[in-house]
């Protein structure tokens, strides 16, 4: 299952997540690629992704937090709810 979500981490913010419940779901990969920029633009958004897959039967919830790390407030939120059914397969939806 894939995870999408807009950032800048030019502005110093990044994405970081919280699992409720470990031994569901575990992370395979992240990444983050940047918006198309003309040649000389800095400060360009982009994409961060991660992908993640089942472990077992039961439902998890994934909290991505968006901050600084040297500030304590978080300036966005965003929750999914990774349900995992007997066969390992994953539906997810937004909280």
């Amino acid at each position: 299952m894939e995870i999408n979500i807009k950032g800048n981490p030019t502005t110093g913010y990044s994405w970081q997540y919280n699992i409720d419940k470990k031994g569901i779901i575990k992370e395979d990969s992240n990444q983050y690629k940047q918006d198309y920029a003309e040649s000389g633009m800095t400060g360009v958004g982009g994409m961060y992704t991660w992908k993640f897959s089942a472990l077992k039967e039961g439902i998890a919830e994934v909290t991505f937090e968006y901050s600084r790390p040297w500030e304590k407030e978080v300036i966005k939120t965003k929750t999914y709810i990774f349900n995992v059914n007997k066969e390992l397969k994953i539906a997810v939806e937004e909280k």
